[in-house]
């Protein structure tokens, strides 16, 4: 993940700015009936989201904005799109951190 340190040298606080993200919308039939599960997989990994709920959980934990209107988990549209997610700018200083 790519951050920006915590002031400037005037005293101004930095943002961090996580890395972008897609998430791949795969229909799946189920192997008995007619319906098919939808679920957005997270690019080079094995998550899997399987619903709005999911998806904004994992927007919010990785600091991507979330539009609950780009992710249709309808099994009627069975194609197989991408989605890139843009990250959220978060200024630090209103970021509770921990110290070590």
């Amino acid at each position: 993940m790519e951050t920006t340190s915590g002031t400037s040298k005037s005293g101004e606080s930095q943002s961090v700015s996580p890395m972008k993200c897609s998430l791949v919308r795969t229909a799946v039939p189920r192997k008995k009936g007619s319906r098919t599960d939808i679920y957005y997989y997270v690019s080079g990994s094995k998550t899997r989201l399987r619903s709005h709920e999911d998806v904004r959980k994992f927007c919010e934990l990785n600091n991507l904005s979330y539009d609950g209107k780009l992710f249709d988990f309808s099994g009627k549209n069975t194609c197989t799109e991408e989605i890139k997610l843009e990250p959220t700018e978060v200024n630090i200083s209103q970021t509770n951190v921990s110290k070590l």
